[in-house]
């Protein structure tokens, strides 16, 4: 009976907090080591062209909730 009774004891200890809401906010980074680049073409003329592409932008991510805490 001795376990029960101190089970029960820390049962009654326990408590919870009310609810919380939180909001997460968060920016990933996308596109960060891809380039490509031609170069000037054709080299030592005196029309030459380059292509190039430098891709930049991240992703936002915000999320929202609600929570409670728990503890003996």
């Amino acid at each position: 009976m001795g376990p029960l009774i101190i089970l029960l004891c820390s049962a009654a200890l326990a408590d919870t907090s009310g609810p919380v809401e939180f909001v997460l906010q968060d920016e990933l980074p996308l596109f960060t080591d891809a380039e490509y680049d031609t170069g000037w073409r054709p080299d030592g003329r005196n029309l030459q062209v380059r292509f190039q592409v430098l891709p930049v932008g991240s992703a936002d991510v915000e999320m929202e909730g609600e929570a409670t805490l728990q503890w003996p």
